[in-house]
């Protein structure tokens, strides 16, 4: 292979260089990518949805892939989706 040089195919890691788990930032309440959800759940069909955007404690927009639901208003938490089971079974005994 003409015009390629060692810089273009990186070898193993050495022993200066820190391992990749090592160089991505910790997950905590200091880390704002920590605070923002995993995925969120459609109300209206129960989908979990985990494209959508998220600032700071906000849900900015998002879209269910499955009813196309966009109301923000319409989506939770799955912890918030297990309170609401809960309390609809509680209601219902």
């Amino acid at each position: 292979m003409q015009g390629t040089s060692r810089q273009d195919f990186p070898g193993p890691r050495t022993e200066s260089e820190p391992p990749p788990s090592e160089t991505i930032p910790a997950m905590d309440a200091a880390n704002p990518i920590s605070s923002t959800p995993e995925y969120l759940v459609c109300l209206e069909c129960e989908t979990p949805c985990y494209v959508f955007e998220w600032r700071g404690n906000k849900l900015i927009e998002i879209l269910c892939p499955i009813c196309g639901n966009e109301d923000k208003d319409t989506f939770a938490l799955s912890e918030d989706l297990e309170a609401l089971h809960a309390d609809w079974e509680a209601r219902r005994s």
